[in-house]
């Protein structure tokens, strides 16, 4: 039998979409007042991989990756979201966003995404909202699953986040998650 344990805490990410420099930067400032500071981040990089934003948002569309620095609890992924959907409506203009915030938290052995958008690897975690397991960690890097967002999936982000992994792993050492599984 397993013995349900507190997970310890794991590290949150940020993708953030954005047609608005000034409603991005606001809308990170609002984050951050909530969430601590960003320890590191990757872009503004050029977004191509869809053109699934481009009605709603415009073009071009700029992609950025922010990993932050203060720990936060494992279970916190819908209470991040619902956050981050408020910023998107509040830095919207005629219903349409500006902005377009992507939590995650990336732990040792995994990333997982906060969606509201149900499919089928996705885990329901409660208030409308399901996590998204895509990336693992796997052979010294984060690896894409087949339905990994062409994004998140790039060599540059999964890079990114795979630098940040010793960091992560000292201060949560001794943790059952500090080993590639």
């Amino acid at each position: 039998m397993s013995k349900p344990e507190i997970p310890p805490p794991v590290l949150l990410v940020l993708g953030v979409l954005h047609t608005d420099e000034a409603a991005a930067e606001a809308a990170l400032a609002a984050f951050v007042e909530r969430f601590g500071p960003v320890e590191r981040m990757l872009g503004p990089l050029p977004f191509d991989c869809t053109d699934y934003y481009d009605a709603e948002m415009g073009t071009p569309i700029t992609r950025r990756f922010l990993l932050f620095r203060d720990p936060v609890s494992a279970d916190c992924l819908p209470e991040v979201k619902l956050f981050t959907n408020a910023i998107e409506e509040r830095f919207a203009s005629d219903g349409k966003r500006r902005v377009n915030q992507d939590p995650g938290l990336l732990t040792p052995v995994n990333l997982v995404l906060a969606t509201g958008k149900p499919r089928h690897q996705r885990i329901y975690l409660g208030q409308g909202i399901y996590g998204d397991l895509t990336l693992v960690y796997h052979t010294g890097a984060y690896q894409p699953l087949p339905w990994t967002y062409r994004d998140w999936g790039s060599e540059e982000v999964r890079a990114f986040l795979t630098r940040a992994r010793p960091r992560m792993t000292r201060a949560l050492q001794g943790t059952p998650q500090d080993k590639e599984m």
